[in-house]
C-alpha cells in the first residue's frame, strides 16, 4: 500500500506552481481589467461594474463618453 510522504508533495509542487502562473494569474488580471476603463498608454481608471452595465446597453452616467456608444451597445446586445 502506498503512503504519501512529504517528498511526493514536493515532486508535484512545480506543476501546481506552473498551473497557477499560466492559468489563474492571467484570469485574475483579465477580471481586474474588465473593471477598469483605459486607453493604450493611459492609466486605467476604476469604474467597477459600469463596463458590464454599458455592455448590456444601460446608460451609466459618465462611463459612456462616445456619442455612438449607446448604438454600439444596442447593436452588440441584439447580435447575441
Amino acid at each position: 500500500m502506498w503512503t504519501l510522504r512529504p517528498i511526493h508533495y514536493l515532486m508535484v509542487a512545480p506543476v501546481h506552481l506552473l498551473l497557477l502562473a499560466l492559468i489563474f494569474v492571467p484570469a485574475l488580471y483579465v477580471g481586474w481589467l474588465s473593471l477598469t476603463h483605459s486607453t493604450f498608454g493611459g492609466p486605467p481608471e476604476f469604474v467597477g461594474l459600469a463596463n458590464y452595465v454599458t455592455l448590456l446597453g444601460v446608460y451609466c452616467g459618465p462611463v459612456m463618453r462616445h456619442p455612438a456608444a449607446p448604438l454600439q451597445a444596442a447593436n452588440f446586445s441584439s447580435a447575441i
